[in-house]
């Protein structure tokens, strides 16, 4: 993510649908990933790591696309999330 400073970005994770991996990127992206994936009906589970930590990530998926990156940003302590999520979400 050239030219977005670093107060912005959004840290490293990894979405699984059961047992296959979903998406890996950006938590926004892979929120994203996993919204979509819930809104087609996936049976799930369907869990976020912390490439960091190794955590899981709680994401609220509720709302528009718009209203969900906004709450993702908050909760992350980002200002805004860049509209329509990342370079990387926006281009899939």
């Amino acid at each position: 993510m050239a030219g977005v400073p670093p107060q912005q970005m959004f840290p490293p994770c990894t979405a699984f649908d059961r047992k296959r991996c979903l998406a890996a990127g950006p938590l926004d992206v892979v929120a994203l990933a996993v919204k979509a994936a819930i809104e087609r009906g996936a049976d799930g589970p369907l869990l976020i790591f912390s490439d960091i930590s190794g955590r899981v990530v709680d994401v609220d998926t509720r709302g528009s696309q718009k209203q969900f990156l906004a709450r993702l940003a908050r909760s992350h302590g980002l200002a805004a999330a860049p509209e329509g999520g990342s370079e990387a979400a926006q281009q899939e």
